[in-house]
């Protein structure tokens, strides 16, 4: 399947525009927006064609690293998608785009926030008992793509803030993120592993003593609980044993049945098993 996509700076195609192609030998194609049509684009359509695959999707984004909000296309095999108008959020503010070319036959696994989230949040009360560390709200889990430190990659990521209480001093905030990078072995099964920990602290007197205290117990969590929890979830629904002959990801929450989504990056992320 081949993609052909035209970015417009003005509503209802008219405009200066971008036009960006995807072949059938891609998975993506991707474009970071500068000077030029940066922050500009205000309306865009795709078409879906050739004799191979499922069709496929067109993001556009409002951050450079292809993360914030974002408006698609959902396009069927030989059709054509479009948005006359991205919307007032959205006019005028995208800086990215990701094309995406689809497979006919896929296991899509939507949603990965509610798979991993729960049991992420479990696995980080059970190392924290009884400490004066505490999660703050629920972890974010969300798709990386292409990282600066880690370009040719994408990464199922989990994020989460953490409070630590200190004795006789303010409280201070912590943030850290795994990156999860899923493959498949040798006879086509799923599997993933921890490849990235990134953890940041608040500025101030006390965040070499705050880093010093949730270091070992982050990266002792990573190698160990983290993994059978995720093992066990994905065993439990079956895929584990799904063989496949590739995997892929997207942003959010996955595509729906309609002709395009709008949603937010941070918000989920999507594993593709191309069966």
């Amino acid at each position: 399947m081949s993609i052909h996509a035209s970015f417009f700076k003005d509503k209802n195609f008219n405009g200066a525009f971008d036009t960006e192609d995807l072949d059938d030998s891609h998975r993506y194609h991707w474009v970071k927006y500068g000077s030029n049509f940066g922050d500009e684009i205000s309306s865009f359509r795709a078409h879906a064609f050739g004799n191979h695959g499922g069709g496929g999707n067109v993001y556009a984004m409002t951050e450079r690293d292809f993360t914030g909000k974002y408006i698609s296309l959902n396009i069927k095999k030989g059709k054509f998608a479009n948005w006359a108008s991205v919307g007032a959020a959205l006019d005028d503010n995208i800086e990215s785009v990701i094309m995406v070319n689809r497979n006919a036959n896929e296991l899509v696994i939507g949603e990965l926030s509610s798979m991993i989230g729960d049991d992420f949040a479990e696995t980080l009360n059970h190392f924290f008992f009884g400490t004066s560390i505490f999660g703050e709200g629920e972890p974010q889990v969300f798709t990386t793509f292409w990282p600066g430190y880690d370009p040719t990659h994408n990464f199922v990521s989990i994020r989460q803030v953490l409070l630590i209480k200190l004795d006789n001093w303010p409280d201070y905030e912590a943030t850290f993120q795994y990156d999860l990078l899923f493959s498949l072995d040798k006879s086509g099964h799923l599997q993933f592993r921890v490849k990235w920990t990134h953890i940041w602290v608040d500025p101030g007197l006390m965040s070499n003593h705050v880093l010093n205290l949730i270091k070992p117990t982050l990266l002792n969590l990573n190698i160990l609980e983290l993994g059978v929890n995720l093992r066990f979830r994905f065993s439990s629904q079956g895929l584990s044993s799904v063989k496949c002959k590739g995997l892929y990801l997207l942003p959010g929450v996955g595509p729906s049945e309609a002709l395009g989504d709008k949603g937010d990056t941070k918000e989920d992320s999507t594993l593709v098993l191309v069966l």
